[in-house]
C-alpha cells in the first residue's frame, strides 16, 4: 500500500494498524486496497458514477486468501 494517497496507510504505524484490524476482523488486505483504489479512481468527479457496482464486483471476487 505505498503512496496511497491515504494517510493512515502510508505510514508505518498506519500500516500497523490497518494489517491488526484487518486481521483480527478477517479482512483481506487486498480486499480493502481494491475498495480503496475504486474510490480514489472517483476523486474529483462531481458524480460517482458506476462506484456502487465497482464496489458489487470487488465485494463478488474471491478473497478467500490473503495475497
Amino acid at each position: 500500500m505505498a503512496n496511497t494517497g491515504v494517510v493512515l496507510l502510508d505510514s508505518a504505524t498506519g500500516k500497523k494498524i490497518v494489517h491488526r484490524n484487518c486481521r483480527e476482523q478477517r479482512i483481506p488486505e487486498a480486499l480493502l486496497e481494491e475498495l480503496l483504489s475504486a474510490e480514489q479512481d472517483q476523486v474529483g468527479k462531481l458524480r460517482k458514477r458506476g462506484l456502487f457496482e465497482r464496489f458489487d464486483e470487488i465485494l463478488d471476487q474471491d478473497y478467500n486468501h490473503e495475497g
